[in-house]
């Protein structure tokens, strides 16, 4: 064998180990015409209006004989963590129940002798089961001390309790925390005066899914459904799904016409009814649509949901209600609704420009846009602060549309929209500058840390999909971030990797509507190999499930096991309906008009229908004929046109033909298995060093200062002795898949830190921990500006913080985040936060966001002050106490 066979043989041989080297995912299920197969499971179409499903896990023809429940004060999740739950085993002959006594908070060994039972309660009855608390030593903290401190942490005072609540897996009973306290059916009572609570709730069990003699059970449309356009198609099941999703739309109106979230969200969710206008809903439901976005505007600005640290602006994503706004403009051209969400949009972007805007990077500060559970999503050492600096991917895509948007109805009103383009342009160039992860081939999750930032290299499944819907990425990064960012076999996660020892919700999960947004995108890039798997994950779990589920667990596609979960959740529904107006038929509106430009992968290469849509003083049938992403010829009313294009001021009915090119494309999808990354390392200073906790299957540790990999090693331990000025420290865990950890908490090593107090002789002093002198309360009202006198000796870059205490409210709800402008010599700089940071723990003291600033050496002037700009979603309070301002110096320039 001579050189040249050598080296070709060589060749070979490291091309076939490094190909067989990637374990070959296999996809469990199979999506036919008229029939979803996954191994034992069965989804078969019967008629267009008629589907039916053999499907079992965690959907039982039976009710469980374990029933897993929750106490609760006064409605809220207080008792122990996420996923922590009380369970009980309810024997299978009894019709009466009496629970053994539970004590608040204690959880004993009782899922020992029942975790692998697989009893089930009689079909077709009542069980009427008492459940028995002691909550003595709530009680008696009440009125010995006046507040009781929960398991979770939270600080309760005797004047705001007003009773014990049950939450549990079993309907009637519901995890909806924060809404069953509305309900007397939930609520404990002592009616012996023993002390012993009691709370009495009717199961009836199997009243969920009858099943008929073959063990399936049946969805078989009950409502008029004729109000909506009429989707048609030889491909069975994706007509059979439009219809089951449209009913279930029907069922989501509340009373008051406007949207709830879904069968256990009665409530009107501003991200969850904008999401879901926007993806479909608008296009149907256009007065019900405004009717529910109206409802969520105060003051004529838009409301942000309660959340974490006391919502906005910790969280800013209630900007996605302008997409929502806009997209009900462009299907009606009413200029009385554009007229109104020109001046709520204009007052709620200013808010969000002055209390979110990072001056340093040019993106917007603000929690992932609907990963809203602060350890489903983030490192556990984030707190709200650290949450609220984070810059995130969907975040800051929603902010960019909203700009542009805001630009678009300024042009349709003739009114100067340079401010928002500029901005707009702006705010796109810092995403792609900042974001982008030229490595991965897609955006990262988000830059987070402390005064310095890192990138998360996780993807995030609805930031890169809205990435590519506002064009913010061009064609090219479009194109990349379909093929390259990672898909499971049950479809797209959240983000990729998961998060280890965090239950599944948002974590290791994949949500419908959040797959929508990924197959929407996906047809904006050509790729129908994408658009197929999309689709295909979209008809599994809503043909099985007989329902548009919530959520799913990513390992096991089964919706049992995610912390809470609801059927015909309404972004699900939009998303069914999304896959055929968006892209099977591909509608796009514009101020100018409708277009269709249909995706179609070979697989669904039929005849596709679509009778009776209403655009503006229009009504519109589409037939598709063929499959591919290039439209070869189009028809309207029977004459060839250039586009299958109707404008804005049409009127009448036309009848648009779309003949497909049948091509297939060579694009593909990165199909992966479903992979965790390591823990977070937990660091500490033991002297000059860093150490941290580590485990054989991690490859190597990277060593941060300051935002910079500067090393990698293999040991956990590092030397910070030569660390001169302020330096931030993180460690990031690489396991030898190649996953990163979340980075672990900084630890700030520096050698120059002032403490000063208030210029004010204003202090109180009634709660504990305050350093020394007392603090400021600060009110809108009392206390709303406050001076330090800060002297520097050398001219640099320093970081501010504020050292304070808000106890108006838990970290993980409620609305009453406390916000300040901050200015240096009378110049403003940025708003500061305030978190919640538990229930009446005033005595509980943090820090605010950093600021990090330019000081010249000399004396300077500090102000923090209350204006109206920084009116928070609870208006009432906006309040903090203020210990004092803490500057570190970062450089010696």
């Amino acid at each position: 064998m001579d050189k040249k066979q050598i080296l070709i043989a060589l060749l070979f041989c490291i091309i076939f180990f490094s190909c067989s080297s990637k374990e070959e995912i296999k996809i469990s299920y199979q999506i036919k015409q008229d029939s979803v197969i996954q191994k034992s499971y069965n989804a078969v179409v019967i008629s267009p209006y008629k589907i039916k499903s053999n499907y079992k896990d965690g959907f039982n023809s039976k009710t469980s004989a374990i029933i897993e429940f929750k106490f609760s004060i006064n409605g809220f999740d207080n008792e122990a963590r996420q996923g922590f739950n009380h369970s009980l085993y309810i024997p299978p002959t009894s019709n009466y129940y009496v629970t053994p006594v539970y004590k608040f908070g204690e959880y004993a060994d009782e899922m020992q002798n029942i975790k692998n039972n697989e009893e089930f309660l009689p079909d077709n009855s009542f069980i009427n089961v008492v459940f028995r608390a002691d909550f003595s030593k709530i009680l008696n903290s009440f009125r010995n001390k006046g507040y009781y401190i929960t398991p979770t942490g939270n600080k309760l005072d005797k004047e705001e309790f007003n009773g014990f609540f049950i939450a549990g897996s079993v309907e009637p009973l519901s995890w909806n925390f924060g809404e069953i306290q509305k309900n007397e059916e939930y609520k404990f009572t002592d009616t012996n005066g023993d002390g012993i609570y009691e709370c009495s709730i009717l199961i009836k069990t199997n009243n969920y899914r009858a099943v008929d003699n073959e063990g399936f059970a049946i969805w078989e449309k009950k409502s008029d459904i004729s109000k909506y356009p009429k989707y048609s198609t030889n491909y069975n099941i994706l007509e059979a799904i439009y219809n089951m999703s449209l009913e279930e739309l029907l069922y989501s109106v509340r009373d008051d016409s406007t949207f709830m979230a879904g069968a256990k969200w009665h409530g009107v969710w501003t991200r969850d009814i904008s999401y879901s206008i926007y993806l479909s809903l608008a296009l149907v439901e256009p007065e019900i649509a405004k009717r529910s976005l109206l409802a969520k505007v105060r003051r004529d600005r838009i409301i942000q949901d309660t959340g974490t640290g006391g919502s906005w602006p910790i969280s800013t994503d209630r900007v996605v209600w302008a997409s929502a706004a806009w997209e009900i403009y462009l299907i009606t051209g009413d200029r009385d609704w554009l007229n109104k969400i020109y001046t709520i949009l204009k007052n709620t972007l200013e808010a969000d420009f002055k209390n979110a805007f990072d001056k340093n990077t040019g993106l917007m500060f603000g929690e992932s846009s609907f990963l809203d559970w602060r350890e489903q999503s983030y490192p556990i050492w984030m707190d709200p602060k650290d949450i609220y600096f984070s810059k995130c991917l969907g975040t800051n895509a929603l902010h960019y549309r909203a700009l542009e948007v805001m630009s678009e109805i300024c042009n349709e009103l003739e009114i100067d929209s340079s401010k928002y383009s500029k901005r707009a342009d702006e705010l796109k160039k810092a995403i792609n500058n900042y974001l982008w992860n030229s490595e991965k081939g897609y955006y990262g999750q988000y830059l987070y840390g402390r005064s310095f930032n890192i990138l998360s290299p996780k993807s995030e499944t609805l930031g890169e999909s809205l990435s590519i819907l506002f064009n913010i990425a061009d064609h090219e990064k479009a194109m990349s971030i379909i093929s390259n960012m990672p898909v499971t076999e049950f479809g797209p996660t959240c983000f990729y990797p998961q998060i280890p020892n965090i239950p599944p919700y948002h974590n290791n999960a994949i949500w419908p509507f959040v797959s929508s947004y990924f197959t929407w995108a996906a047809g904006q890039t050509d790729n129908l190999e994408a658009i197929e798997f999309g689709i295909n994950s979209l008809i599994r779990s809503a043909a099985l499930f007989l329902t548009n589920k919530e959520n799913m667990v990513a390992t096991t596609g089964h919706f049992e096991g995610t912390e809470i979960n609801s059927n015909r959740m309404l972004w699900s529904i939009s998303g069914n309906l999304a896959i055929a107006y968006r892209v099977l038929f591909g509608i796009n509106l514009r101020s100018d008009g409708i277009e269709f430009n249909p995706k179609v992968p070979d697989k669904f290469g039929v005849r596709h229908q679509l009778e009776s849509f209403k655009y503006r003083n229009a009504e519109i049938s589409v037939i598709i004929d063929g499959s591919g992403s290039k439209i070869k010829k189009v028809l309207i009313n029977g004459k060839e046109s250039e586009k299958a294009f109707i404008k804005a001021d049409s009127k009448g009915k036309y009848q648009i033909e779309i003949f497909l090119n049948n091509e297939r494309s060579d694009n593909k999808v990165n199909l992966v298995k479903n992979s965790f990354s390591p823990e977070t390392p937990v660091v500490v200073l033991d002297g000059d060093s860093l150490i941290w906790n580590s485990n054989p299957n991690i490859k190597e540790h990277k060593i941060i200062v300051n935002g910079k990999v500067i090393t990698k090693q293999t040991l956990n331990r590092y030397n910070c002795s030569n660390q001169n000025d302020y330096s931030e420290i993180s460690i990031v865990a690489v396991d030898s898949a190649g996953y990163e950890s979340f980075m672990s908490e900084p630890i700030a090593i520096y050698k120059n830190e002032n403490f000063i107090k208030p210029n004010d002789k204003n202090t109180d002093n009634q709660y504990s921990g305050y350093t020394d002198g007392g603090y400021i309360k600060s009110t809108k009202l009392v206390n709303n500006k406050i001076k330090f006198e800060v002297n520097v000796q050398d001219s640099g870059d320093y970081v501010i913080d504020f050292r304070y205490a808000n106890g108006n409210g838990p970290i993980n709800t409620n609305n009453v985040c406390a916000i300040r402008s901050l200015f240096l010599n009378k110049k403003f700089i940025c708003s500061v936060v305030f978190p919640q940071r538990g229930e009446k723990k005033w005595d509980d003291w943090g820090y605010s966001n950093p600021v990090v600033i330019k000081v010249d050496k000399g004396n300077h002037e500090v102000i923090l002050k209350y204006d109206s700009i920084n009116e928070n979603m609870n208006i009432n309070k906006n309040e903090a106490l203020i210990d004092g301002l803490r500057i570190i110096k970062l450089n010696n320039n």
